[in-house]
């Protein structure tokens, strides 16, 4: 597997490093793109590695807000705006999907979720 993350830069596009101090970086073909993506992920699997989602930090602080400190989803997302997020929920400020879906998404990434729903007094 090392040998294989040598020959090509993720970070750069799958750019071919060759000998030397590697300004001579040559891009890989579409073909060399695949065949290495698919070694990669062969040599992956055959050592134990599995692939983990990648989820935004922004899902995390929601699934906080929302587990532990009990907000409503219109809050969290009204949280968002102020503090100049990303918009969620500036199109259209009755759908709650997105913050729904993030954190949900988190949940099942860490899998711990809310019991049964309490009521904020």
């Amino acid at each position: 597997m090392d040998n294989l993350e040598r020959q090509f830069d993720v970070g750069a596009g799958y750019s071919q490093i060759l000998s030397g101090d590697g300004n001579d970086a040559k891009p890989f073909s579409a073909r060399q793109q695949r065949k290495a993506k698919k070694e990669y992920k062969v040599l992956g699997e055959s050592v134990g590695l599995k692939p983990m989602p990648h989820r935004r930090d922004r899902y995390f602080e929601w699934y906080a807000l929302r587990t532990f400190l009990n907000w409503k989803l219109r809050e969290i997302r009204e949280w968002e705006i102020a503090n100049g997020g990303s918009g969620v929920g500036v199109h259209n400020p009755q759908d709650l999907s997105a913050v729904h879906c993030g954190v949900r998404a988190v949940g099942k990434l860490v899998g711990f979720h809310r019991g049964s729903r309490r009521k904020r007094t």
